[in-house]
């Protein structure tokens, strides 16, 4: 269940879940789950070399944490619970992708920016 003790704006942490077509559950934590999902698919570079055979992903669900190290702390307990066990965890999971992406995506340099003043 998503922490509602803060704002989504102030950079939380989230903890997300895919499923890759295989079938197969992928999960990880990042600042931005709708960057991070595009990364795992390929659209942007830095995804996982798990999800690179098994393209594409889908997001199932995602959680909020104040920070870094309690969204480590809960992806280290929700990867020990079994198939059956993550599936009715992500029943009460935020499933829809965050409205707020507090990292803003990189950008390709332009002729313009390249060009010396």
């Amino acid at each position: 269940m998503i922490d509602n003790r803060f704002d989504l704006n102030r950079h939380p942490w989230f903890l997300y879940c895919l499923q890759c077509q295989d079938g197969s559950l992928y999960t990880g934590i990042c600042k931005s789950v709708v960057r991070r999902v595009r990364q795992h698919n390929g659209e942007l570079a830095g995804g996982a070399k798990y999800t690179q055979g098994r393209r594409p992903v889908q997001l199932l669900a995602w959680q909020a944490f104040v920070d870094q190290s309690a969204a480590l702390q809960a992806e280290l307990r929700f990867k020990k619970l079994s198939r059956p066990q993550k599936l009715a965890q992500l029943s009460h999971w935020q499933t829809s992708p965050p409205l707020a992406s507090p990292e803003p995506e990189a950008r390709p340099p332009t002729a313009e920016s390249d060009a010396a003043p």
